[in-house]
């Protein structure tokens, strides 16, 4: 739900400011200081620490870093600074899962219970009305988190550190469609939107299936060779955890990294602003000169309603479905996880991106959604 209201505010503070069409992109130190003046706003909280900064305007990339890493480690970041991305992870997890679709690999309306053990439809026949589009589209029924994970937790700052394979299976067993599903299903109408984490690391495992691969193999192969991506990783190695902006809580304090058993292809994903911009620059040119172009497209479209009457979602972005009315259509997600806020956006028809990643619980996208404004005036 927090990414949906996030998405909100964006659209929000648009109507509220106006709209005017977009000129060429300003020379870098004038646009230096507007953004200056768009950040000071967010480190009037002095829990806030660090924050990047990544402008893409018709091709042009602008970095900009604000704060310190830490209150003991008083440098700014860089472009080398790492950022735990929370739920920009599932749009990742959701361009590979196209990509596998091109290569023929599987399919998205492929049932999940054709990558699950026998054992699990056996035993819960439901599982097979859930299909692989329906978990990166949050409209299988399954729950934001999984319903068994707070018995397995050892250390409550770490809450996914043990959550195993074994418990998303045990979970599957018992899951139950909820009630409102069913009666849609009963009136043959589209399934509702329901956030889950829970179905997108799902999925990430499924995927793992399919192709005998784990998922960080499968990422480096159909999206960071690709695109040139050189940072992307869940498990970091010790030079890459040297570059990690340690996340802080909403009083600035220091948190551990998180670690994921399981499930980390919903939030798991650790990268620098260079990667993530290369990502968001990515899905802006999705001609035929783009490796990727072809399947970044197709996860552009909206393809299920969300409680907002405009926002529709597709392969985990949100989409703003008031392109006919009005001169552009933003695709954004945002991220937040246990010590990390991090925002990304784009206006396609303008080659115009945003991407903001902060070491701060503070959420950061009414920073991206202001640069946007900007970008767009």
């Amino acid at each position: 739900m927090y990414q949906i209201l996030t998405f909100f505010y964006a659209i929000l503070l648009f109507l509220l400011v106006g709209i005017t069409l977009p000129t060429k992109a300003q020379p870098s130190q004038a646009l230096e200081g507007l953004i200056d003046q768009i950040v000071e706003p967010y480190f009037k909280n002095e829990a806030v620490n660090g924050l990047s900064v990544g402008i893409i305007d018709e091709g042009y990339f602008y970095k900009y870093h604000y704060g310190h890493i830490s209150k003991t480690d008083t440098l700014p970041p860089n472009n080398e600074t790492l950022y735990h991305i929370g739920s920009i992870t599932k749009v990742i997890t959701a361009t590979l899962l196209k990509s596998l679709e091109a290569e023929g690999i599987l399919r998205a309306d492929d049932p999940i219970t054709k990558y699950l053990p026998d054992s699990l439809l056996e035993k819960n026949p439901i599982l097979k009305e859930i299909t692989l589009v329906q978990l990166v589209t949050h409209t299988s029924g399954l729950p934001k988190e999984p319903l068994n994970k707070i018995s397995t937790i050892t250390n409550w700052n770490n809450p996914y550190s043990n959550y195993q394979i074994e418990d998303v299976y045990r979970y599957l067993q018992m899951h139950e469609h909820p009630e409102y599903l069913l009666k849609a299903r009963k009136k043959k109408r589209k399934l509702a939107f329901s956030y889950s984490h829970f179905g997108i690391g799902l999925l990430g495992h499924l995927i793992e299936n399919a192709t005998h691969e784990n998922y960080e193999t499968l990422l480096h192969q159909y999206i960071c060779r690709p695109l040139e991506m050189r940072e992307i990783s869940v498990n970091l190695d010790t030079l890459q955890e040297e570059r990690l902006a340690l996340g802080h809580d909403f009083r600035g304090r220091e948190l551990e990294q998180q670690y994921y058993a399981s499930l980390y292809s919903s939030e798991g994903i650790k990268t620098s602003l260079e990667d993530m911009m290369l990502f968001v620059a990515a899905n802006m040119d999705t001609s035929r000169s783009n490796i990727l172009g072809g399947v970044l497209a197709q996860t552009h479209e909206g393809l299920a309603k969300t409680q907002m009457r405009f926002v529709e979602v597709g392969y985990a972005w949100y989409v703003d479905k008031r392109a006919k009315k009005s001169p552009f259509q933003i695709i954004s997600i945002s991220g937040k996880t246990s010590g990390y806020s991090a925002y990304a956006a784009f206006v396609k028809k303008y080659g115009i991106g945003v991407v903001i990643l902060s070491n701060s619980a503070n959420r950061c996208d009414p920073v991206g959604a202001s640069i946007l404004q900007l970008l767009l005036r």
